[in-house]
């Protein structure tokens, strides 16, 4: 089994201009989410849902490795800085 639609959730930065996922899998392999916008924030938590058509990715029971970074903009659009968590692991279940 695989998760075919996967939303991550993470905290919510003002200033971002966009986001960058970073996810890792078991063997090392990684798939990396480049400039998205979240779905949603609500309650500054930003979801994204990704939709996933990879059965070698989100398998069930596996634990995956995710670090998300905020590319900050100003007031101005330029960019300003960028911030990231910590890897997170995350095991999945169905």
């Amino acid at each position: 089994l695989y998760g075919s639609q996967i939303t991550i959730n993470f905290a919510s930065v003002n200033t971002a201009g966009h986001y960058d996922i970073y996810i890792k899998e078991p063997g090392g392999t990684f798939l990396v989410l480049n400039n998205i916008q979240p779905t949603s924030i609500t309650n500054g938590v930003a979801s994204y849902v990704y939709n996933n058509s990879s059965p070698s990715w989100f398998k069930d029971e596996f634990t995956y490795e995710f670090l998300i970074d905020a590319a900050c903009q100003d007031a101005n659009g330029n960019s300003c800085d960028f911030t990231a968590t910590p890897w997170r692991s995350i095991q999945l279940n169905s």
